[in-house]
């Protein structure tokens, strides 16, 4: 879910829900509690406030998706050079969606332009598109920008 574009913010739920994993994520203006449950386990009850959606151990194992999401979030402790984080937000304020092979290729050395763009995404700066694998063609687009915080101001 961390990599889903869609998603702004992942935080822990403020309830216990028993033998399961909760969080809380956050799209936009909505919450909404994942629960996260053993395959063939009865359905938790659950008290929220916000809507409630049940994952089973199973989806979120599903291949080859799982694979390609471990793989990208592998890159996440990956260095970013500043001149290639600009170069590749620079060129999709250009394109609306770019191949990964094409911002892979703007990187510089020694760094590894793929595992670069990837952590990227592990940064939610891009999106990346895991439809079809991680491939040359990958689709990548620009998450939406920052917050832009004035540290001058007084609180």
């Amino acid at each position: 879910m961390a990599l889903d574009p869609e998603i702004d913010a992942m935080e822990p739920a403020k309830l216990d829900v028993p033998g399961s994993l909760a969080f809380v994520v956050r799209r936009a203006s909505s919450r909404m509690l994942v629960v996260g449950v053993h395959d063939g386990s009865p359905r938790p009850e659950i008290v929220a406030r916000e809507p409630a959606v049940l994952v089973c151990r199973a989806t979120v194992l599903m291949e080859p998706f799982l694979s390609d999401a471990r793989a990208v979030w592998a890159t996440r402790h990956c260095p970013i050079a500043a001149s290639d984080r600009v170069r590749i937000l620079a060129r999709l304020d250009r394109v609306s969606e770019a191949e990964l092979r094409d911002l892979a290729a703007l990187v510089r050395e020694p760094a590894d332009g793929v595992e670069t763009v990837l952590g990227m995404a592990c940064a939610g700066e891009l999106s990346v598109s895991l439809s079809d694998g991680i491939c040359p063609q990958t689709k990548v687009r620009r998450r939406r920008a920052r917050p832009v915080v004035d540290v001058d101001a007084h609180p």
